[in-house]
């Protein structure tokens, strides 16, 4: 299995912050990386062999120096540049993952994430499910607060 993480956005909803820096490698949740604390559920998924990170053209230099220091685990960590630019000729999440997929010739089980979103279950669970009712599966969360 490999996993993809999404994280070819430009963060603009967090402007200035975001401006110059990725969010998942740069913006720290808990005095680490949001990517750290997504590839430590990441790497307990005995069945992920190897994860894509696809991004920007503005942002895989940042991408890149994380992938070069991460010492997190045993995981092959590729970073994948879309080659887009700006907000406005991004690819949005179903092209990047077409590219992923088609640029690295992808043909067995994917996991997708996104770049962004932290929660506290496992993601070992997620994939039992996945092998129990032998279908695809999408993971969401209800929010009873709005």
């Amino acid at each position: 299995m490999k996993c993809i993480i999404l994280a070819a956005g430009y963060a603009t909803r967090l402007y200035p912050l975001t401006k110059n820096k990725a969010k998942p490698p740069l913006l720290n949740v808990a005095r680490k990386p949001i990517l750290d604390h997504i590839m430590e559920k990441v790497q307990k998924v005995a069945q992920i062999d190897e994860v894509y990170i696809i991004t920007n053209e503005k942002f895989t230099s940042s991408f890149q120096d994380w992938a070069n220091n991460y010492q997190g685990g045993d995981k092959q960590v590729t970073v994948v540049n879309d080659h887009t630019t700006t907000n406005d000729n991004r690819l949005v999440a179903i092209a990047d993952i077409e590219y992923v997929l088609t640029e690295k010739k992808i043909e067995e089980e994917i996991m997708v994430r996104a770049g962004d979103n932290l929660f506290d279950f496992e993601l070992t669970d997620f994939v039992d499910f996945y092998k129990e009712v032998q279908a695809d599966c999408i993971m969401t969360h209800e929010l009873n607060d709005p």
